[in-house]
């Protein structure tokens, strides 16, 4: 009877933060301001479920009995601690860590990188078609860009093919 009470005030919590979770503008710019990234010990496939209900993804490379790391909204916070499921926090404010890569990210790309320092960091991909065009730019005999088909989502797919100096197209690789 007890468990089932406490079920039912999870299940109700999860589908009351539900619905205002889904109705967040889609063009937010801060979509993930106060939320936590949280490890937690799951004792049982109880925890697995609640947590599942609750976290918009996990940050662990699986999810059973044992430590998980999960994304958490602040609306669910409330749950788990009705659910009883303790929790150490990784990141406080997810937006935040967002906003300093981003920022860091921009500073390093403002910067002019030659020679393997380009392969260092991330990069998104109009940076990497940039890079591509400035390679082709460096050398145009040794290097050809090709449009080889689509993607599901009808967006170009890219490739290149780089020769070595003196080398032919002609070979087979």
């Amino acid at each position: 009877m007890k468990l089932m009470t406490l079920s039912s005030v999870v299940l109700s919590t999860v589908l009351a933060t539900a619905g205002p979770a889904s109705a967040q503008p889609k063009g937010d710019s801060r979509p993930y301001e106060g939320h936590k990234v949280v490890r937690v010990n799951i004792r049982d496939q109880r925890d697995l479920r609640t947590m599942l209900a609750l976290s918009p993804d996990i940050w662990s490379e699986s999810a059973g009995i044992g430590p998980v790391d999960f994304r958490i909204p602040p609306e669910a916070l409330d749950a788990m601690k009705v659910a009883g499921i303790e929790y150490v926090t990784l990141i406080e404010n997810v937006q935040a860590a967002v906003d300093v890569e981003r920022d860091r990210l921009s500073k390093h790309h403002a910067q002019p990188q030659r020679g393997q320092a380009w392969f260092t960091d991330f990069k998104n991909l109009p940076q990497i078609e940039e890079h591509m065009g400035t390679l082709q730019a460096m050398a145009p005999g040794r290097v050809q860009l090709l449009d080889i088909g689509r993607t599901i989502e009808n967006r170009p797919t890219r490739a290149m093919t780089v020769v070595g100096a003196g080398g032919t197209r002609t070979r087979p690789a």
